[in-house]
């Protein structure tokens, strides 16, 4: 993890408030600049509905929930920890009672185009758009 500070620590702790497993993996692309991912088998329809592929620069580890997008089989994790892409998601859904919260693996998938900080911002490539306009509508239903 380098000689840096921790940045997810917080999201860590937020995640495991709510019960949540987030690990300190980092996976990055095998080839090319992104993670080209896919939606997972099982996810709800309607948050996939117009979404073939998402796409991030690198994604921590999401365990648990009901995978809705999967990392790519051949992403390796950088963090030194060992993490498996399979043992993981890129984003997950998680229910409590009538309660639903989604979580994303990269926080870049939100922002603009030429947004720097905390991520460079990708909500325009791939799919990512429609996938988080699903996924507000789906949080708000």
């Amino acid at each position: 993890l380098g000689t840096g500070p921790l940045w997810p620590i917080n999201e860590i702790q937020l995640a495991a408030s709510l019960g949540i497993q987030l690990v300190f993996a980092s996976f990055v692309p095998q080839k090319g600049s992104t993670l080209k991912m896919h939606p997972a088998r099982g996810a709800p329809a309607k948050l996939l509905q117009g979404v073939k592929t998402v796409e991030a620069l690198d994604s921590g580890g999401i365990v648990g929930g009901t995978a809705l997008i999967a990392l790519p089989p051949d992403s390796p994790d950088q963090s030194g920890l060992g993490y498996k892409p399979d043992q993981c998601a890129f984003a997950a859904l998680y229910e409590f009672g009538a309660g639903k919260v989604i979580v994303m693996g990269h926080s870049g998938i939100a922002g603009n185009q030429g947004t720097p900080y905390p991520s460079k911002g990708q909500i325009g490539a791939a799919d990512n758009l429609t996938f988080l306009n699903n996924c507000i509508t789906f949080l708000g239903s």
